[in-house]
């Protein structure tokens, strides 16, 4: 009976890692920084000697390039959440496993 007893404690334990190492965020999580891109000011000296129409080209492809950049973040971020939650659901799901050996073991 004892050795029954260990075994229910030792599912607990491994229970309760396993769902604190999900709850954890990943260490860079507050750390992902993204460089923004300035749009060109019509007024710097480089910018004189550009026409209007060459600016705008200028600028437009600049603003092209941080929506894709936004995109990009938009996925990145998309599958961080989707990673997050098919991994509650694993948890949630072996857990449910963990808990009905537990109820046979006992």
């Amino acid at each position: 009976m004892g050795g029954s007893k260990n075994k229910k404690f030792y599912l607990q334990f491994y229970l309760n890692k396993k769902t604190s190492e999900i709850n954890k965020k990943p260490k860079n999580y507050d750390q992902i920084t993204l460089k923004i891109l300035e749009i060109e000011n019509p007024e710097s000296k480089k910018n004189k000697e550009l026409t209007q129409e060459e600016l705008f080209q200028k600028n437009f492809q600049k603003l092209n390039e941080i929506q894709s950049i936004q995109q990009t973040i938009g996925i990145f971020f998309q599958k961080i959440k989707q990673n997050k939650q098919r991994q509650i659901n694993k948890t949630k799901k072996r857990k449910k496993q963990l808990i009905r050996m537990v109820q046979y073991i006992s």
